[in-house]
């Protein structure tokens, strides 16, 4: 039985549907999916519905072992409670989450992931590419007398803000989300799938590091 195993789709619907018409195409009925469905680029309904059918037509498996992992960490006990994204990705491992500690969940809309569009106009993955290029070679600041489709980081960190300065008197806040915008919040360089990054954060505190990794 042959079967295909797909990871780090983030968004890319394109490339997933060319991924499945190959898979079609060499009659694979069983699809194993690591993780990563959504984030970086701006389709992610587009990308999960490609999933939900390919579910309901196929035998499909989607591995969550990385979150459930995280779920049974002591350092989550005791949070008064869960902020989550709202792209599926991070609102997965929230419910997890909660599922595992009986934390309640909120979604926040302002914790998306950054985005390399603000016009949503792409259509390519190697334009999103260059779009992304351009936000790190120019380290997150539009260049003088320029305006770029990408969400400038001062954007980003203003709109992040914004939401913990909500939880700011809360004693342990859980915020499921991603990479860019925890960056935001305090410095770090490589972040792993799932992966616990502790910080404190209190209202007005000088802007963190960003690390461009």
């Amino acid at each position: 039985m042959d079967i295909a195993v797909l990871s780090d789709i983030h968004g890319n619907y394109v490339a997933l549907e060319s991924c499945l018409e190959y898979a079609y195409s060499r009659n694979i009925g069983t699809f194993i999916f690591l993780g990563d469905y959504i984030g970086e680029l701006s389709y992610p309904d587009k990308t999960m519905q490609i999933l939900y059918d390919l579910n309901d037509r196929y035998k499909c498996y989607f591995i969550i072992e990385q979150a459930e992992r995280t779920a049974k960490d002591e350092r989550l006990m005791g949070a008064d409670i869960i902020i989550s994204s709202p792209y599926t990705r991070a609102l997965q491992t929230a419910a997890i989450i909660s599922k595992k500690t009986g934390i309640d969940i909120k979604v926040e809309m302002d914790l998306h992931e950054w985005m390399p569009d603000l016009t949503f106009q792409y259509k390519e993955f190697s334009e999103c590419l260059q779009l992304t290029e351009g936000f790190n070679k120019h380290r997150g600041v539009y260049p003088e007398g320029e305006t770029p489709r990408w969400e400038c980081l001062q954007q980003l960190r203003e709109r992040v803000r914004k939401v913990a300065d909500k939880y700011a008197d809360y004693n342990k806040v859980i915020i499921v989300c991603h990479g860019m915008v925890i960056r935001t919040l305090t410095y770090a360089e490589e972040i792993k799938p799932a992966e616990i990054i502790e910080c404190k954060y209190e209202i007005g505190q000088p802007d963190c590091t960003y690390s461009f990794h």
